[in-house]
């Protein structure tokens, strides 16, 4: 768990770095090294054209790349629920999004919490929203409210 969490205060460091910055990328994939990145980038663009194909390949191949327009964190408002990302047809933008929406986070940070903070606050969230925001799958499945009530206390959700 601490190396979990050494990961991604590393990674969410980086990419408020790189945000704040402007530029730069950071990419990251358990024992790769930088020289593997490059390999896998290079065959990744020789069979892709854009670098949202690109990013996608590189995401299916296991990297993480973070940099100014591809944040490691995304706003609550912004994250899809498992209904939104199979209705690719419909624009996500005309789509209203409902508080009560579930959402799949891959995992939670705020700088120097504990776990045990995390629940704590879990909880306020939910006695102040009600029990249909009840977070389930140890705080993986959650509802948009909920993302934006943990927001409050200071806590980012990172999508999965």
């Amino acid at each position: 768990m601490k190396t979990n969490a050494k990961i991604i205060s590393t990674l969410a460091l980086a990419s408020l770095t790189l945000t704040m910055s402007g530029c730069g990328e950071f990419s990251y994939k358990r024992g790769a090294s930088p020289t593997d990145f490059q390999a896998q980038k290079e065959n990744c663009t020789s069979q892709y054209d854009t670098d949202k194909k690109i990013d996608a390949c590189l995401a299916e191949n296991g990297w993480l790349v973070v940099s100014a327009d591809k944040p490691l964190i995304k706003d609550a408002a912004m994250l899809s629920s498992p209904d939104e990302q199979q209705d690719a047809n419909e624009s996500l933008a005309a789509k209203k999004r409902d508080p009560l929406d579930k959402l799949n986070i891959g995992s939670w940070w705020k700088m120097g919490a504990s776990p045990n903070q995390l629940m704590m606050d879990g909880e306020r969230c939910v006695a102040t929203l009600g029990d249909d925001h009840q977070p389930q799958n140890n705080m993986s499945l959650v509802t948009r409210g909920f993302v934006i009530c943990m927001k409050e206390m200071g806590w980012y959700a990172i999508a999965k």
